[in-house]
């Protein structure tokens, strides 16, 4: 076994042990979907599945274990993990987990629930800590009528239900908490009728205090609403945001409410970044923060918001850019890291990419950190300390299951 998989194997096995959730979650905690891989190891290669006359059958890719962690960040920037890669493992049944373009939200009472972007179930943390699967993606398959993929784009209505931008089905579906009922409430046929294309719902959603959704259409990258009476409409076209920014080629991605403003982060051409906030009462889109406002903190060349946004409850938005051209970048060229942007536009760091992919690396070994997926900033009750296992024979036996299964998994 490589260096690279026995040091995923103990950190599985260490997790049985002691867990990695920190001891209380409270208002204001950043909980963040951070994805890893290892880097091509040639020891894993299997040279039955190489066909000398097939130039694509042997892809890197192939062979490379990914790994997925939701990690729980303080106001203060202490950076601890929530959901273990184990865990999000154990629930699904998967070999790998992968928490890129997939989207986490979170209830007040401390429930997170996210997307994983291998099994494509709909996953619940309680507020104890315990993962499960919510709703299968056979579950939602059953309705859409095709393979399940949610992208970027995951709310809790104030109706407390759960609401989904599906890429596959390019609808968006409802799901109801606590019972898991699924249901599609935006059609793509609606959509093509309000924008003139065929949709693609790889961007962002949310859903406003009347009950209004809103999404983004990446085919036009112009920002949708849709009534509480059904009515889907453009909102706010490309072409406001272009204007804004002053960039043609706007590739609007995620999208949150708070109060009058809608937020949304553009991932434009070469490194043409931004935030933007969209006025919920005109549609008038202003620039909140360029992408040369993000550099200058980052140390980046290039950002690339593609790592989910969030807001706290005083109007600061942090912003996942897993941007390029750092001074020491990953294997991939990466320096993932997360921004902080106050209301009038300062941008701050808040976690460094050397803080992040340290922290991951000390978790799970010679991995390469990508920040692709979604972020969610807690607005309940606290969240109480998650229940340990009180029988050490019990541990014990847990550990050797994992021990097992995190083996028969690593060699697969």
């Amino acid at each position: 076994m490589s260096r690279n998989r026995f040091a995923i194997l103990i950190a599985i096995v260490v997790g049985a042990f002691t867990g990695s959730t920190p001891a209380v979650a409270a208002v204001g905690d950043l909980f963040v979907q951070v994805s890893f891989n290892f880097p091509f190891d040639p020891n894993s290669f299997d040279p039955n599945s190489f066909d000398p006359n097939d130039p694509n059958s042997f892809d890197p890719n192939d062979v490379v274990s990914e790994g997925c962690s939701i990690v729980r960040a303080q106001p203060n920037g202490t950076l601890s993990e929530w959901v273990s890669n184990a865990a999000i493992l154990a629930a699904t049944g998967e070999i790998n987990a992968n928490c890129g373009d997939t989207a986490i939200t979170a209830a007040t009472d401390g429930t997170l629930y996210f997307a994983e972007d291998v099994s494509h179930d709909v996953l619940r943390v309680s507020p104890a800590g315990a993962v499960d699967v919510f709703v299968a993606q056979s579950a939602i398959d059953a309705v859409i009528g095709t393979s399940s993929d949610i992208d970027n784009g995951m709310v809790l209505g104030t109706d407390g239900n759960l609401y989904a931008a599906d890429e596959d089905c390019d609808c968006v579906i409802r799901i109801t908490v606590p019972g898991g009922a699924v249901s599609i409430v935006v059609t793509e046929a609606a959509i093509q009728a309000a924008t003139g294309s065929s949709p693609d719902l790889e961007g962002g959603l949310a859903r406003d205090t009347v009950g209004n959704i809103y999404l983004v259409d990446d085919t036009t990258d112009n920002l949708l609403r849709r009534t509480p009476a059904g009515v889907v409409s453009i909102f706010a076209p490309k072409s406001a945001f272009s204007a804004a920014t002053g960039n043609s080629g706007a590739d609007l991605d995620v999208a949150i409410v708070l109060g009058d403003f809608l937020y949304v982060a553009d991932d434009g051409d070469d490194g043409d970044d931004a935030i933007l906030r969209v006025h919920l009462g005109t549609g008038a889109v202003s620039l909140l923060a360029s992408g040369a406002a993000i550099n200058a903190v980052t140390g980046n060349s290039d950002a690339d918001l593609e790592g989910g946004l969030a807001l706290d409850a005083a109007g600061n938005v942090y912003a996942g850019d897993d941007g390029s051209g750092c001074g020491s970048p990953t294997p991939n060229g990466e320096c993932p890291s997360i921004v902080r942007v106050t209301p009038a536009g300062s941008v701050s760091s808040f976690i460094s990419f050397t803080a992040l992919d340290t922290f991951i690396r000390n978790l799970y070994g010679d991995v390469v950190v990508t920040l692709e997926g979604g972020m969610v900033i807690q607005r309940g009750a606290a969240v109480p300390s998650p229940v340990p296992t009180t029988s050490a024979a019990g541990l014990a036996g847990i550990a050797g299951l994992l021990l097992v299964a995190a083996w028969r998994r690593l060699r697969a």
